[in-house]
């Protein structure tokens, strides 16, 4: 029988490190969401009894109930109580995704993140796994199953052979590219960085939009007088999303940038949507004057907490 050699012993005992790693990348990721969603539930139950306890309050010193017996009041309270209690849980839910309630969310996941940084920096390094140049990370639990069980597969090469002939490279990249819109659904913010002509990196958090028709070309606005003017117009720039609530991020150094064909008005409609807000209180002439930039993203890399794609265009 064909024994695994002695790099592959190796090899499966750095995935087996690398899994542990991601199951507590998970876990940490897992307990984090619950925390969020247990405020969430917290919050609204709080602004739930004190908005129904004040508008019962004021109700009652409206209300007249002399004609009434002590029983009837009681019902009528515990009803209109009931009713309170169901609409102001109602729009406090409804309020969650605006100011200030918002901005108190974003402060709980920044605490968050603060709280489980170390386990989650230190484990980091594990999202990507290279075997012989080629990040295998997406299939070491497929690898570790066929190597630790009974199989006719014995080797790394071999176990990767089969999963290459069991699932067509398409509908590999059509599952990436699937992830790749997710994540753009859910982050209208990146980190935009440019050099001088002499080398010299700047970075800079930047609002963008993504065309409707191809998800690897986003717009993103400049006034004219910006220095990062001249850095942009050479051509050069690395992109990194700002991480969402789940870890999840897209990165990429291998896009090409230029000045769009478009002026912001051609996009606006697009801005109202993908950035609301982002057109309130514009004037006419800073509209006119902005300078729309057009990325096109031929590769990125794909991350959250527990997983590491790339895709390509």
């Amino acid at each position: 029988m064909k024994m695994p050699s002695k790099e592959d012993k190796v090899l499966l005992e750095e995935m087996v490190v690398r899994e542990r790693n991601m199951k507590r990348r998970r876990d940490i990721s897992g307990l984090m969401l619950h925390k969020l969603r247990l405020f969430k539930r917290r919050l609204v139950a709080f602004l739930t009894v004190l908005s129904s306890g004040l508008l019962l309050g004021f109700y009652s010193t409206f209300e007249q109930f002399k004609s009434m017996s002590i029983v009837s009041v009681i019902e009528v309270n515990v009803l209109v109580a009931a009713i309170l209690v169901l609409f102001t849980s109602y729009f406090w839910q409804l309020m969650l995704k605006y100011w200030p309630l918002k901005n108190l969310i974003s402060w709980y996941k920044t605490r968050l993140r603060t709280m489980y940084a170390g386990p989650l920096l230190a484990s980091k390094r594990w999202l990507q796994f290279y075997y012989k140049g080629r990040d295998i990370s997406p299939y070491i639990p497929q690898i570790l199953y066929y190597l630790q069980n009974e199989s006719a597969l014995k080797t790394v090469d071999e176990v990767l052979a089969f999963i290459d002939g069991e699932t067509p490279s398409e509908v590999k990249e059509h599952n990436v590219l699937d992830k790749f819109r997710r994540f753009i659904g859910e982050t209208n913010q990146m980190v935009l960085s440019t050099a001088t002509a002499d080398g010299i990196p700047s970075s800079r958090q930047m609002r963008f939009i993504v065309s409707p028709e191809k998800s690897n070309v986003w717009y993103f606005g400049s006034a004219p007088e910006t220095p990062k003017i001249a850095e942009l117009d050479l051509g050069k720039a690395a992109i990194n999303t700002i991480p969402t609530s789940t870890g999840m991020t897209i990165a990429s150094n291998k896009l090409s940038i230029k000045r769009s064909k478009y002026k912001l008005s051609d996009l606006a409609d697009l801005y109202r949507v993908q950035v609301p807000g982002f057109m309130d209180g514009l004037l006419e002439a800073d509209i006119d004057n902005e300078i729309i930039y057009e990325i096109v993203i031929e590769s990125a890399r794909l991350d959250t907490w527990t997983q590491h794609d790339q895709v390509k265009f």
